[in-house]
């Protein structure tokens, strides 16, 4: 019983080091190549750039929704 145990621990860790292998060989490619690191960082700051736009245009829809609001009700309660 011990033996299939073992057997099966032995299958299990020898695909790990396999995997493990092969996420290391990617990973030495990909930090290689530096046209393709410079595109990464350019998409990456792309992408924190729409952040904050994208943040400004959410304030902006949300503060005239709010003026929208309050002209609504300034006219509803007659104030």
């Amino acid at each position: 019983m011990s033996y299939s145990k073992n057997k099966g621990n032995n299958a299990l860790k020898k695909k790990y080091e396999i995997y493990s292998q092969l996420n290391d060989a990617n990973l030495i490619s990909y930090n290689e190549d530096d046209e393709e690191s410079k595109f990464y960082l350019l998409m990456k700051k792309g992408y924190e750039e729409m952040a904050s736009i994208n943040s400004e245009l959410a304030e902006f829809g949300v503060s005239s929704e709010l003026k929208n609001t309050i002209e609504y009700e300034t006219w509803l309660f007659g104030v």
